[in-house]
């Protein structure tokens, strides 16, 4: 057999060994063939002096002396002689974060050589070339196969060290690229391979190509099962309890993805290959969580309360891009409504002063008392320290303070409410927390009414350097919790309405909306009050540049249209009509209210631009909706040059298409399109509207 034939004939043994392992389940995860630039990082830069001193991906033409065959391809990475160019040893070649999620039985193939002259070779005592390995990035490698000489000696061969010791004891490595497989024990999901290089001297040079990373895959079919028993149950007014059985059937689920919604939207459905992110606020109207195989529970915290939940429960098995969910059979589901919470509030106290803590308090606001027994409701206090509840005091042994349009004060001085770091207190009725706030920081309650739950962080408090006349307080104007903010330390105002030395913590007047329609070389003005607190009136301004200053267009005091209703919980509407403007001017509105004790609410953030405009009967236009927002009905107006066919579409915010509104031909001129959406909840919408190379979309605004 001549010298090519034994090339030949190796070459054909390491592909029969190849693809005998890969009968086996050995997959290829990633190779480095040196072929192309890339895909490896070294400490220090490549280089080669064109003769015997290198460091480099190479095809061995900017290389001298050196003699390879069975080279995978053209290039290799090889070195000799590295400091011989002032480099200092050791220098390392690295591939990092291989993505090895989901194989197991690792093993690295690598095909190694040295210029051998036949006669002598040339490693001495302290060179080596180690090859490690890291999972996970843990930051310590571990070895995984090194390259020695054959002892302690010089001008030697280079041999595998079978048992690490610095010394070379197993097969020779030789001018003939040969391919040598090591395990790599453990399973993660990112593998580092390092290689070490130690060489000083001309002769001393290693050769290394085609870097691969093989494993059998430990992907697992999806589960046999779904869950069963699967309940939603309302505990108190703003936790839910999920509970089920997993099930486990010939193939057990390595955890649950339990989703969520609110109102008539849809599900989220998972795809097998998404991992999907976490999403549990609530904010869009939509849950995802995962939970592992075993827990069959999980307690959602902070739900809104009156409101309905649904759920789905999906097993999976695998993790990341091989997550196979289970989605055929009937998907376990299961709802909850919430119970209506009544509208209370902790809304002021006060626990640590300069020198002697005195005058400790706090203060509640209920809507509608006369509804309940104020026995029922409770204001707990915690203690961060050990997380356990420290005394409990019923509303029915506080103070009636100030009253105002159906809102009651109630407060209690208490002394020796805990001085933070952080400590906390909990409002509860007939048992069911309603809040649980702390100040200097948050805990999770260990037992009580609000066990479980996490405190929410009011965001200021006290530190003991304030007079004891003074507190923490809710300031704003609103009639509900979040529609104020925690300020102080204050001057203490137990048992009135707050005061931040500006104005009285009031509930003013709540808009809904502001709107404004051009018709007819008019402007009308429509805005809608959900409530209104002692209002007198509005006034209404206007301005004709930006910037520029705001002039009374119109008041409560000349015009009874502008009279406001009172004291009321109920929606009321206005409509105002500028008849004295000019085509093609903008204008801006805004709104104030006065109350019957003369302090002025200014309307900043219901500003109006207004652009007077008269439709072009000559294109296909869409006028912005009026009223938007809207609650019963809005109206769209479209303008055609010449009959043409018109689609009108309903889109969620997440371009869904939810209903097609209207399609048909229409005639030239102008046309209305009312919209109601009595199957919708609140929320926003977006209607388009399609026609011969004409395609607008519009955002509504639903308010029930």
């Amino acid at each position: 057999m001549n010298y090519l034939s034994v090339i030949h004939w190796f070459k054909l043994v390491t592909i029969i060994l190849f693809g005998f392992s890969s009968a086996f389940g050995q997959t290829t995860i990633t190779l480095l063939d040196f072929e192309t630039t890339g895909g490896y990082t070294t400490s220090i830069t490549e280089f080669t002096d064109g003769d015997y001193d290198y460091f480099l991906r190479t095809d061995g033409s900017d290389i001298t002396g050196e003699s390879f065959s069975n080279i995978q391809g053209s290039y290799y990475f090889a070195a000799q002689d590295i400091d011989g160019e002032n480099a200092p040893l050791p220098v390392n070649l690295t591939i990092d974060n291989v993505d090895i999620t989901g194989y197991s039985s690792l093993q690295i193939k690598i095909y190694l050589a040295e210029d051998d002259d036949g006669t002598e070779q040339d490693w001495d005592g302290n060179d080596y070339v180690h090859i490690d390995y890291d999972l996970d990035n843990s930051g310590t490698y571990n070895s995984l196969l090194w390259i020695e000489n054959e002892g302690d000696t010089t001008n030697a061969a280079p041999l595998i060290d079978t048992n690490f010791d610095g010394s070379g004891d197993g097969t020779e490595i030789t001018d003939t690229f040969t391919q040598f497989t090591a395990d790599i024990s453990g399973i993660g999901s990112l593998l580092d391979i390092q290689i070490t290089f130690n060489l000083d001297s001309g002769g001393e040079d290693i050769a290394i190509d085609n870097i691969e990373i093989v494993g059998s895959s430990s992907v697992k079919p999806e589960p046999t099962n779904h869950a069963t028993s699967f309940t939603a149950n309302a505990s108190g007014y703003h936790q839910i309890d999920l509970s089920w059985n997993d099930n486990n059937g010939a193939q057990a689920a390595d955890g649950f993805l339990i989703v969520g919604k609110t109102g008539s939207g849809s599900f989220y459905t998972p795809a097998d290959g998404i991992d999907p992110d976490e999403d549990t606020d609530w904010s869009d109207g939509d849950f995802k969580v995962q939970v592992d195989q075993g827990a069959q529970s999980y307690n959602l915290n902070y739900v809104d309360d009156a409101i309905a939940y649904d759920f789905r429960i999906y097993p999976y098995t695998n993790y990341g891009a091989d997550i196979d969910f289970k989605t055929d059979g009937t998907v376990p589901s299961a709802n909850v409504t919430m119970h209506t919470a009544p509208n209370a509030w902790i809304n002021e106290i006060h626990y640590d002063n300069v020198s002697t803590d005195t005058s400790e308090g706090v203060e509640a606001i209920i809507e509608y008392p006369g509804d309940y027994s104020l026995s029922d409701f409770s204001i707990t206090f915690y203690n961060g320290g050990d997380q356990k509840a420290d005394d409990s005091h019923a509303l029915d042994t506080f103070t009636e303070g100030s009253s105002a349009n159906n809102f009651v004060i109630y407060s209690k001085m208490i002394s020796g409410i805990q001085n933070g770091a952080p400590d906390g207190l909990a409002l509860s009725h007939d048992g069911n927390l309603i809040q649980f706030l702390s100040y200097e920081g948050t805990f999770t309650a260990a037992d009580g009414v609000a066990s479980g739950h996490t405190s929410i962080d009011i965001g200021v408090s006290e530190d003991g350097s304030r007079p004891a006349t003074s507190s923490l307080q809710l300031v704003g104007d609103g009639t509900q919790y979040s529609d104020f903010i925690w300020d102080g330390p204050l001057p203490a105002t137990f048992g009135y309405p707050n005061n931040d030395g500006n104005v009285d913590q009031s509930l003013p007047v709540s808009l809904v909306s502001f709107t404004a329609e051009v018709k007819n070389d008019e402007v009308i003005l429509t805005w809608i009050t959900e409530s209104e607190i002692e209002n007198q009136g509005f006034i209404l301004e206007r301005k004709e540049t930006e910037p520029g200053t705001y002039l009374e267009l119109d008041s409560f005091r000349d015009n009874p249209a502008l009279q406001g209703a009172g004291s009321t919980a109920e929606r009321h509407s206005y409509t105002y009509t500028d008849r004295d403007i000019k085509i093609d001017k903008t204008y801006w509105y805004r709104l104030t209210d006065v109350s019957f004790d003369g302090v002025k609410t200014v309307h900043d953030d219901w500003v109006l631009q207004v652009k007077v405009t008269r439709p072009d009967l000559n294109r296909i236009d869409l006028e912005p909706a009026y009223p938007n927002p809207f609650n019963a009905q809005t109206r769209l107006t479209y303008h055609l040059p010449k009959p043409t066919e018109v689609r009108f579409e309903l889109y969620n915010p997440l371009g869904m298409k939810l209903a097609t509104l209207l399609e048909e031909n229409k005639t030239a001129g102008t046309h209305n399109l009312y919209v109601s959406l009595p199957e919708y909840p609140s929320g926003i919408y977006f209607v388009q509207m399609s026609a011969v190379r004409f395609r607008k979309t519009q955002k509504l605004l639903l308010l029930r």
